[in-house]
């Protein structure tokens, strides 16, 4: 990790389909934009389960994950 990274908040903010697909996403970057490519790369990738209703229904919602570096 690039010393400009230590000490980093990281805020993620996700907008994902009733099917779990990622439709977009933003987050902060860092002072380092060869590091920003690389963390932009490892969170597209990740994967997520739809929201659901209390009924069981899959709905569109917004996912956020935050990690301090």
């Amino acid at each position: 990790m690039p010393a400009k990274v230590r000490g980093f908040h990281l805020v993620a903010e996700y907008d994902i389909d009733s099917t779990g697909k990622i439709l977009g996403f933003n987050f902060t970057h860092t002072a380092d934009n060869g590091y920003n490519k690389r963390l932009e790369e490892v969170l597209k990738s990740f994967k997520f389960r739809p929201g659901t209703t209390p009924d069981g229904q899959p709905i569109r919602m917004k996912a956020q994950i935050i990690y301090d570096f």
